[in-house]
Order: structure tokens, then sequence, then C-alpha cells
């Protein structure tokens, strides 16, 4: 085809022109959903072969209910940009139970073919896995930035080695998820050689298994931004730590970290730093505002005081926070929401209670 254009504002509009044609022809692209039930009777029998059948852009719903077994478990994404997620939107009814042993070892999802921010894994639970390296989920792409976790909770699972509930070099994001009751011997929690991004998430209940192991809730080995988190419960050994960061810069933000039975709250090491701005560290055994925090209680409106969170009155919701909690919004003007949960109780009166009283509560949770 031969165009005749006499002036630079031919050209112009004949490319522009060109350009949305194209545009209109190509359309905006919409993946297809595919539908999963524990009991085999959906679109597919089992998530690998949801994910086998799906191309870019596509969305795997998963039905309420359990999913184990061979299919369901050790899932790859196969590079795609896909998301699996629950149906219902809630995780604690979408359950993968990865039904992993010493004997014989499984996990939630194997991400290790590219996967960048187009695969999304959401409001799942992921529990009961047994691995080397990542006993509910590992994340090995090299993509920036890399998958996201928005919801899930990544609970009860176990590993010899490092990253009890998530283990991911690489980069990935989590969204508002639970990482609860994992267990390492590094990074009981989460454990990241790479970037990581984490908002809204709580991490508890999970604990070091070796006396020399490090990082309960995180280990780091990047760059971090977390933000609006809540950390407690965790437990490290007496030469341990909670946050374990290295080599690079990590700003914590409007996080809770308190009342961790083991471990020190912050602690750098490699040329690894921590700023930390609108933080509550409160009520730790190792102490609070130590290590690589140190200095920072007074500056940055950081704070060590009690959150007053909701364990005896709302144990449905026991990080939640009472109606007279310091972390409230409404308490704290310059900095907003500290920790991720909101009010879920109603204040009660003080009791005083001895340390033998308080070393029971901790047993207890």
């Amino acid at each position: 085809m031969y165009v005749q254009l006499r002036t630079i504002p031919d050209l112009v509009a004949w490319v522009l022109g060109g350009l949305l044609l194209g545009a209109a022809l190509v359309g905006p692209a919409h993946g297809s959903t595919y539908l999963v039930t524990p009991d085999g009777s959906g679109d597919f029998p089992t998530i690998a072969a949801a994910v086998a059948a799906a191309t870019h852009g596509d969305v795997i719903e998963l039905g309420d209910g359990t999913f184990s077994e061979d299919g369901n478990r050790d899932v790859s994404c196969l590079g795609k940009a896909v998301t699996i997620r629950s149906a219902s939107g809630n995780a604690e009814l979408c359950i993968i139970d990865c039904g992993g042993s010493a004997l014989e070892n499984h996990r939630g999802f194997y991400l290790h073919g590219g996967e960048g921010a187009g695969t999304v894994i959401e409001n799942l639970t992921i529990q009961g896995g047994y691995q080397r390296t990542g006993g509910g989920i590992s994340i090995s792409t090299g993509a920036v930035p890399g998958p996201r976790l928005i919801g899930c909770v990544i609970e009860g699972n176990t590993v010899s080695d490092a990253g009890g509930g998530l283990y991911c070099v690489g980069a990935v994001e989590l969204i508002d998820c639970r990482i609860l009751d994992n267990n390492a011997a590094n990074g009981a929690g989460v454990l990241v050689s790479g970037d990581l991004t984490m908002t809204g998430c709580t991490i508890a209940g999970n604990e070091i298994s070796v006396a020399q192991g490090t990082g309960a809730a995180v280990y780091l080995t990047g760059a971090g931004l977390i933000t609006s988190c809540t950390i407690a419960d965790n437990s490290s050994p007496s030469v341990g730590d909670l946050f374990h960061l290295r080599v690079d810069l990590t700003r914590i933000e409007n996080c809770i970290i308190a009342e961790n039975p083991g471990g020190m709250p912050v602690y750098c090491c490699c040329q690894g730093s921590a700023e930390l701005w609108c933080c509550n560290i409160f009520g730790n055994a190792d102490g609070d505002w130590v290590a690589c925090a140190a200095g920072q209680e007074e500056v940055n409106d950081n704070q060590s005081i009690d959150p007053i969170f909701c364990r005896d009155n709302n144990p449905d919701l026991p990080y939640s926070l009472s109606s007279a909690s310091p972390c409230l919004e409404a308490a704290q003007p310059e900095c907003g929401l500290l920790g991720a949960w909101e009010q879920g109780c109603e204040d009660t009166p003080v009791h005083q209670a001895s340390w033998g009283r308080i070393k029971t509560l901790f047993e207890r949770h």
C-alpha cells in the first residue's frame, strides 16, 4: 500500500491513526476463569491440571474445602502469569493441606519458572508442609517485581533448614497475609534472599528450632519495606532474633513488634541496616529498642507502650486492639493505625499479675 504524505502533520496523523486502529482491533486482554473443587468435579480435576491448561491472564478459582494429595500440592505455576484464588474469598474455608512429613516431603506451591508480579496466590490457607526449605511456599524466579501473595494464611509448616512458611530467592510481595506457627532453623516465618515488600501482615507463633538459628519472624538478605504489620509471639533462642537483616536497608513503618518470648526484635549484620518509623516495640523478652533498633525509640514517632491486644476478650482475633490501645488511629494523629489490626474489643480493667502468671500466658499462646 502506498500512502502519499505531504507534510509532517500528515505523517503524525497517519501514525497515530494506525496505533489507535491497532489498539481497537486487539482490544484488552481478558483471561478465562476456571473452577477447581476439592472433589475434582470442577473444570479440572486438580489445581496442577488447571495450571497446565491455563494461559497468561487466566484465573483459577478454588471451591471451599480441603485440597490434598498429588496435583493439589507441590503446585508449579510453570512460569505463567495466572491467579490462583479462593472462589469465596475466605482463606479459612479454602485449604491446601500439604500432608508433608519427614519421610514424605511436600509443600503448597513451588514457583521456579520466572513468575513475576502477574502470578498471584490469593485468599488460600496453606498448611502442613514439610521440606528442607520453604515449607508452605518456595519461590525462586529471579523476576523483579516478583510474585504476589494476597490474603493468604501460611500456617503450621516445618522445614529442616530455612523458610518455614515462605522461602524466596528473588523478590516477593505479601499483602494482608498471616504467617503463623511455622518452624525452621532460620527464618521460621519468612526467609527472603532478595527484595521483600510486606504490608498489613501478621507474623505470629513462629519458632526457631535450633540454638544458633535466627530470624523467627523474618530473615532478609536484601532490601525490605515492612509496613503496617503485627509481629508477636514468635520465639528465637537467646542468641537469636525476630528480624534478621543483612546486606541492605530495610524500612519498617507503622508496625507493632510486641510480646515475643524470645529473640531481639531487630538485628542487623553484614552491612544491613534498619530504619523504623511510627513503630511500637514493647514487651519482648530479649529487650525492645536494642541492637540496630537502639537509639530510634524517641525519634520518627516510635514508641514503647503496651498495644493492648484483645487476646482474652476476643480470642478469635487475638491481635486486634482494645478500645484503649495507643496503636489505634485515633491515638496516633501523626502516624495513623499501627499494626495490621483495627479495634476488636472494648477496654477492660487492668489487673496486676506476677511474672509467673505472665509466663503462663506466653506458654498458652
